[in-house]
């Protein structure tokens, strides 16, 4: 827990001066994923892309970041925005829309950079803070460890010569059980009791593994809006 407060906010929160590390991580996520920043005149109007960051850890390559759009004529004046954790996984630049405010954080104002970035990271796979580090994670998809699975979920079927239950999750994250493999339907949440193993099947992550019973938890992300692509990696 980080509880020394050392940076300056705007009256929106926002961070005033960044360390080096971070403003060039920004700039090659930045060229990645082809956001543009600055003003551009339109016709009777002009259009305003900027980056601010509310959270860092320096030493994971990691920020929490609001891309904003101003548009704005003689008439009519109109801003979106969308908040993203942005940084460097096992070498590979990703965004990750989150679809939710850290400013509607009340504790923002005075946390900590890197607190803010465990606080989003808490809120996309659905824990505690305080048991961030004891989940197993691969890109946005994680295995939280349960005490037990719900009565609704059913186990996955599969012929007697199979040993291992087998799912796809979005389209990238081949999940593989040596155990029971189950799904609560209702709630659309799969389980896994056993020897748990993660293949990226893109080759994007290094496959992972754990021994437990464990929720797969698929990190919430918002969606794409109209004005920017946000989303990166997975």
């Amino acid at each position: 827990m980080h509880t020394a407060y050392t940076v300056r906010r705007d009256r929106y929160n926002a961070i005033y001066t960044l360390p080096q590390p971070v403003v060039d991580l920004l700039q090659q996520v930045q060229r990645t994923a082809g956001w543009e920043t600055g003003i551009k005149s339109i016709r009777r109007g002009y259009e305003a892309r900027s980056i601010d960051v509310y959270g860092y850890d320096v030493s994971r390559q990691l920020a929490v970041v609001q891309i904003r759009r101003v548009w704005k004529s003689r008439q009519y004046a109109e801003i979106n925005k969308i908040y993203a954790l942005v940084g460097i996984d096992e070498e590979q630049v990703f965004s990750h829309p989150l679809p939710f405010s850290p400013r509607r954080n009340p504790h923002l104002y005075k946390m900590d950079p890197a607190d803010v970035v465990r606080w989003a990271e808490s809120k996309i796979f659905g824990v505690p803070i305080e048991t961030l580090d004891k989940i197993i994670r691969q890109g946005d998809i994680a295995l939280v460890p349960v005490r037990s699975v719900p009565k609704d979920a059913v186990p996955v079927q599969g012929s007697t010569e199979e040993k291992v239950r087998t799912v796809c999750l979005r389209e990238s994250h081949l999940v593989q059980v040596d155990g029971v493999l189950s799904k609560d339907v209702r709630n659309n949440i799969w389980y896994a009791e056993g020897l748990v193993e993660i293949v990226h099947t893109k080759d994007e992550h290094k496959s992972i593994s754990g021994e437990g019973r464990f929720k797969i938890v698929l990190g919430q992300r918002a969606k794409d809006p109209w004005w920017i692509n946000t989303a990166i990696g997975d």
